[in-house]
């Protein structure tokens, strides 16, 4: 569980698409706090995609 402040820079859009996302949910009861959800927990995890021209400069 993290509150909003802990997560800036993320602004109020951000947290919202989030929340949409359902990579978060906000706590019962409190306007300013958020937990974690599996899928979030997932996104946190997934691999980033590179695209190929990308990889290339990487090497």
């Amino acid at each position: 569980m993290a509150s909003a402040l802990h997560l800036m820079p993320a602004g109020p859009k951000t947290l919202s698409k989030m929340v949409e996302k359902t990579w978060i949910a906000p706590q019962a009861g409190s306007p300013t706090r958020y937990c974690i959800t599996p899928e979030g927990e997932a996104a946190l995890m997934a691999e980033i995609p590179m695209p190929r021209s990308a990889q290339a400069r990487a090497r």
